[in-house]
């Protein structure tokens, strides 16, 4: 991103270019040791996913959530992400 001064410099900016709201998180993956990064991406709604060691080099991931199914075609919205690292999986 040193090329374009128009892109912040220690922010995530997902690729490709388009609308992005809503960051929730980041927060901490004990398991894989990583922060995770969840934000609202496009319209109608999708989720983007990335991952970081230092919260400074993000790594962009495959969409976390997409339009699969008749009732989420207008987009989903914000929600909240839990790690679940016990046997158990519970929240």
């Amino acid at each position: 991103f040193d090329a374009d001064r128009s892109l912040p410099g220690f922010h995530f900016v997902p690729w490709p270019y388009d609308w992005m709201n809503d960051p929730n998180g980041p927060m901490w993956d004990p398991v894989h040791e990583k922060y995770h990064l969840f934000y609202q991406y496009q319209t109608p709604r999708m989720w983007g996913h990335a991952v970081s060691d230092d919260l400074v080099s993000w790594q962009q991931l495959p969409m976390a959530i997409t339009r699969q199914k008749d009732y989420d075609e207008g987009g989903d919205f914000s929600g909240s992400g839990t790690i679940m690292d016990d046997e158990n999986k519970t929240p």
